[in-house]
């Protein structure tokens, strides 16, 4: 019997199973779907003024689970605490707290969930990103300056 040579996986096969969801975790564990979290928000949420806890930001993980567009999330207290293993008034209280410093806005929704707007996060996460590249412009142009001068870094 021949022995046949194994094909070489194609470039972009390659580069999508690196990328695949499945890849980082479990194909198992990923059926029931997965949640798209910003890396720039989990470095930074406890960076932003004032600062967001853990358990705060967690919640907010589990708001996004509920984001599936640009529409605002709008999942049951009760579920959200099932799902966080809190109760639902640790739920509420971690809302408030987002509402109080300015990071989430509750709209009423008339005997349905609250409807959850994350905008005023964004804002803020942006407004930080955006901080820190003017930084990095002002560093970068104060090294050029100094190696225009001829000055040792």
């Amino acid at each position: 019997m021949p022995i046949r040579a194994r094909r070489k996986p194609k470039q972009e096969d390659a580069k999508k199973r690196k990328w695949d969801v499945a890849s980082r975790w479990t194909p198992r564990l990923v059926e029931g779907g997965f949640t798209v979290i910003s890396d720039y928000f989990l470095e930074n949420y406890a960076r932003l003024e004032p600062p967001i806890s853990a358990v705060e930001g967690m919640f907010i993980v589990h708001l996004m689970k509920f984001k599936w567009d640009q529409a605002h999330p709008f999942p049951k207290f009760a579920l959200l605490a099932a799902q966080m293993g809190m109760k639902e008034s640790g739920v509420r209280a971690c809302a408030r707290k987002l509402q109080g410093k300015g990071y989430l806005e509750r709209r009423l929704r008339g005997g349905r969930s609250n409807e959850f707007d994350l905008t005023p996060l964004f804002a803020k996460l942006e407004e930080l990103q955006g901080k820190e590249n003017v930084a990095i412009s002002l560093d970068e142009k104060t090294t050029a300056e100094a190696q225009d001068a001829g000055r040792p870094l």
